[in-house]
């Protein structure tokens, strides 16, 4: 089929030409094997038990003479490993059976250290079996030895996950040529495409589990954005954090999770013309070391890797034109790029980025630096303030705090922040100052959400990181 042709992959294949196993299915599918197949009916081994579960089976690799072990692989390899119509068929059958089976008694196979085994399969297909969770992927990459060319268009590629998906031979790497530079690439997608893609936050917010969900920041984020552009936004976040603000959130035209939108175009419709972002997603550990497994890395867990953070590290090099931690990257911040353009693809869109997890290239006016300059919280001391001011007068802090019930010392240290988000301004040079609110409809000054937090938003007037 593909012989003499040029065979071309329109973004990264993903996860089309591997099989997954979690523990329960390895359990079944090697269960229904053993009970079906008559060279494992006897007891193996010197055991006075057959092989009759994982465990026996890879008990049995573990401490059977090997020229036993080796005779029994001779059985399973000769057999059909992949597709098999007859064992498919069969109760709790799968036709790969004895590919799982053999990726767990194969005694060649490179222990990673990290609780992952990597196992070389017949057919240039490959294995990792994670010890910890029993969880077993096998890649079987297509044969494209016959084609006349193999091309890949991805614009977050990772080199050595594609030549892991494509089978490429340890000697041989993907030609890669880079089509657009970061700063033609931000161009393109401002003045060709139409897109304005803005920060809100320099932390990572990593929302695969419900206790890092900041809802209330989150939701007020949410309605100031519908205040400012007029338009409902879409939102793509986690799973978790869709099922968990969309209990509450208003104003949200519609949402999906990071799983659902990669290649999808259900955003791209002139309807949808402002989306949000909304913190970014880690598949967990186990799940980043096998993928590296698959590929022949093996990946450290460092102390602080329970720290979802900036300091994130997995202790592999990064190759020439590959980002730092290539595959934390893989799974967090392409993802986060990829989930962007998702929104307003036929005309552009406005995007409002709310995690750190993105590259500075697709952000119109850069990272900011602080979170603070666009979301926080306002405290009962300022409510005062402003309420002391909001019928026009020019108060000193002394003036004010005959109004307010907070302490005159509390009256100085809110006047800055305030004075700072341009909720009111100073209007004499000279000491006693003199301060007074200004107008809160003007152009640019931000909004105050549930009378609880102050939102101001980049792109605006107003905005100062």
């Amino acid at each position: 089929m593909t012989r003499n042709r040029v065979v071309v992959f329109d973004e990264d294949p993903g996860e089309s030409f591997r099989l997954e196993f979690d523990a329960n299915a390895v359990q079944r599918v090697v269960g229904a094997y053993l009970e079906e197949n008559p060279d494992f009916d006897e007891p193996l081994g010197g055991s006075d038990d057959p092989v009759q579960s994982v465990g026996d089976l890879r008990g049995y690799r573990k401490y059977s003479p090997d020229e036993d072990v080796e005779a029994l692989l001779r059985v399973v390899r000769t057999g059909q490993l992949f597709d098999d119509p007859v064992l498919a068929d069969r109760p709790r059958g799968h036709g790969a059976a004895r590919a799982v089976v053999l990726s767990l008694l194969e005694s060649r196979r490179d222990d990673l250290n990290n609780g992952v085994e990597r196992v070389a399969l017949p057919g240039n297909a490959v294995a990792a079996y994670d010890d910890i969770d029993g969880v077993l992927y096998i890649r079987r990459p297509p044969n494209l030895s016959a084609a006349a060319g193999v091309v890949g268009l991805d614009g977050t590629p990772i080199h050595r996950i594609w030549e892991g998906r494509l089978g490429c031979p340890p000697e041989a790497e993907l030609q890669y040529e880079r089509v657009l530079c970061d700063r033609c690439r931000r161009q393109y997608l401002m003045e060709v495409l139409g897109y304005r893609v803005y920060n809100t936050t320099p932390n990572i917010k990593p929302y695969s589990r419900q206790r890092h969900i900041s809802k209330g920041k989150d939701l007020a984020l949410i309605e100031a954005v519908y205040l400012e552009t007029g338009v409902e936004p879409a939102v793509i976040t986690t799973k978790t954090a869709e099922r968990y603000l969309g209990r509450e959130w208003t104003h949200v035209q519609a949402s999906s999770h990071y799983g659902a939108v990669r290649g999808s175009n259900a955003f791209a419709g002139d309807e949808i013309q402002v989306g949000i972002v909304l913190g970014s997603q880690h598949p967990g550990d186990r799940e980043i070391l096998r993928l590296a497994a698959l590929s022949g890395d093996r990946l450290e867990l460092s102390e602080r890797h329970l720290n979802r953070g900036p300091d994130l590290s997995y202790g592999v090099a990064a190759r020439p034109e590959e980002p730092e931690n290539p595959y934390l990257t893989y799974f967090r911040e392409h993802v986060v790029v990829q989930s962007v353009l998702r929104f307003g693809r036929s005309a552009g869109a406005t995007v409002y980025v709310h995690t750190g997890a993105v590259p500075d290239w697709i952000l119109t006016d850069g990272p900011i630096g602080a979170e603070k300059s666009v979301i926080r919280e306002r405290c009962a001391g300022e409510r005062e303030v402003i309420s002391a001011l909001s019928d026009g007068a020019e108060l000193t802090a002394s003036e004010i705090g005959t109004r307010v019930t907070i302490a005159e010392r509390t009256v100085y240290d809110r006047l800055g922040p305030l004075s700072e988000w341009c909720i009111i301004e100073r209007v004499t040079e000279r000491q006693p100052h003199r301060w007074r609110l200004l107008d809160p409809d003007r152009p640019g000054a931000g909004y105050v959400i549930d009378d609880q937090w102050y939102v101001r938003l980049p792109g605006t007037d107003g905005f100062v990181d």
